[in-house]
């Protein structure tokens, strides 16, 4: 295991990247994991599906959550 893998990704089998891309592209592009699966048994990797659905489950918040903080809040004022 690599000990500089962030807290949130300790303790598991893949790095936190590919955990990462497979929430963003199974919530992003509304894919079926098992749609998500077959993405990336194209790159050479073997993950199944429910792993898929868990680390959604999981991680799925938490991105949610860092990404609304870097997503420049919108006004509802327009100008002209």
């Amino acid at each position: 295991m690599n000990s500089r893998r962030p807290p949130l990704f300790r303790k598991r089998q893949f790095e936190p990247v590919i955990i990462v891309t497979c929430v963003r592209w199974y919530l992003r592009y509304l894919l079926s994991t098992r749609d998500v699966e077959a993405l990336i048994a194209e790159r050479g990797l073997s993950v199944d599906h429910t792993t898929v659905w868990r680390w959604a489950q999981r991680y799925g918040p938490e991105l949610n959550r860092q990404l609304a903080e870097q997503v420049k809040r919108k006004s509802s004022t327009w100008h002209m």
